[in-house]
């Protein structure tokens, strides 16, 4: 089946010409795929440009070389190429077919059949090849299936879940952030079937799927499929997240937050919202471990659930130690996913308080303590961090001046 869609400026883009023109003279045939065409199709913003060619790697990188594009092997064993043009990435693959697979990784061969390469692909939606013309190629019904927001595997759902299990957690997020009406029964059944092989996977890849389905504008529906389907139980490597109803039901009220405060979906605090009542920081330590989260990730999940503001209001000297430690962005996020969790009580006082403060500067530096006559060193340091201490204990309402009058009065009284 063949469609047309309009052609779109990232398809004229200079750089984009210029590597499909190099592709095209190397002898081959190149047409984009993957997120891009469906994307495209859907009208939504276009992220990485994907291509699809039946000139083998060498001959990718012997052409466009040639045309002066520069090539890196990011996954030459694979089939794929990214090419480098103006600082622009664009990730070219040789059409495949699998030989071998396990259920974590395929042994592939080259193709230049494009229904073969079609067919190895997880969902029809993603098994569409885009020409410069803007006709695209389509074998399975992906089209079709994207418009009507269908998320249907390519063949036999169990055995392209048998081929890579990842592709489990893939059907959940593309349900989420594409997916309309009831869900595919072949592939939830499938889904369901194979939920117990996912401790096989690498926890950074189930971080990834994961991340990436929590900042779908409203996942719920699809947690609560991976609840029905058992999946839930089987995502962490340190154990299984036993989720009740009301764990998700904190979710739905914490978009209902987002979209009333800072209106952008993050999947962080989502993470934490479904996890809230069942963890206290030891635990969430451990678990953000466990999903391999990033430093960044993993110091605000473990903050929101620190609960460290839990009874104290403000004005408490606790309260203003704790706000300066964690600062106004992260003291939104305990108190959006507290607000989801609990009963309403302090926190929209706190967000209030952190909207208007904002993340107060400590301004004394050591040139004010050099101009009052103390040398660099540790003293200085002391003397300094005291007078902080100082200012946040008042909730940082001194001055600067009333601050370098607290640092001369600890400096002459120590002389």
């Amino acid at each position: 089946m063949t469609v047309k869609i309009e052609i779109q400026p990232w398809m004229t883009d200079p750089d984009t010409v210029a590597v499909m023109e190099g592709l095209h003279k190397g002898g081959g045939k190149a047409r984009f795929v993957g997120g891009c065409v469906r994307d495209a199709l859907l009208n939504r913003p276009i992220g990485d440009i994907d291509i699809a060619t039946d000139l083998s790697p060498q001959q990718v990188i012997d052409t466009l070389e040639s045309a002066n594009i520069r090539c890196v092997p990011t996954g030459i064993h694979h089939g794929t190429i990214t090419a480098v043009r103006n600082h622009k990435p664009f990730e070219i693959t040789t059409l495949r077919q699998d030989v071998e697979t396990d259920g974590r990784r395929a042994v592939v061969a080259f193709t230049d059949d494009w229904q073969e390469d079609a067919a190895r692909r997880d969902f029809t939606m993603n098994a569409l090849y885009l020409n410069s013309d803007g006709s695209v190629l389509d074998f399975f019904n992906g089209v079709e299936d994207a418009r009507t927001g269908h998320i249907r595997f390519v063949g036999n759902a169990k055995v392209r879940l048998e081929e890579d299990v990842l592709r489990l957690l893939r059907y959940f997020r593309f349900f989420a952030h594409y997916g309309k009406g009831k869900p595919d029964a072949e592939a939830i059944a499938a889904c369901q079937s194979m939920a117990s092989s996912l401790p096989r996977l690498a926890a950074e890849r189930i971080r990834v799927e994961l991340v990436k389905l929590l900042f779908a504008p409203d996942p719920v529906p699809s947690i609560r499929l991976m609840q029905q389907c058992g999946v839930l139980e089987h995502l962490s490597t340190a154990g299984p997240i036993h989720l009740h109803e009301g764990d998700v039901e904190h979710l739905v009220h914490l978009i209902r937050l987002e979209k009333e405060t800072d209106g952008r979906p993050d999947a962080i605090r989502r993470l934490a919202a479904l996890v809230y009542d069942v963890m206290d920081e030891g635990m969430s330590e451990e678990h953000a471990r466990a999903l391999r989260l990033s430093n960044e990730e993993r110091y605000r999940f473990v903050t929101i659930l620190g609960k460290h503001f839990n009874g104290l209001d403000i004005g408490n000297q606790l309260f203003f130690e704790q706000y300066y430690r964690v600062g106004p962005d992260r003291m939104m996020d305990i108190c959006l996913v507290a607000l989801a969790a609990e009963a309403p009580g302090h926190w929209y006082n706190i967000m209030r308080y952190a909207r208007t403060v904002g993340h107060p500067e400590f301004t004394l530096q050591g040139r004010d303590a050099l101009a009052l006559g103390v040398a660099k060193g540790e003293r200085m340091g002391q003397l300094l961090q005291t007078v902080k201490a100082w200012w946040v204990a008042s909730g940082f309402k001194p001055s600067r001046e009333a601050c370098a009058a607290k640092l001369a009065e600890l400096v002459h009284g120590t002389e």
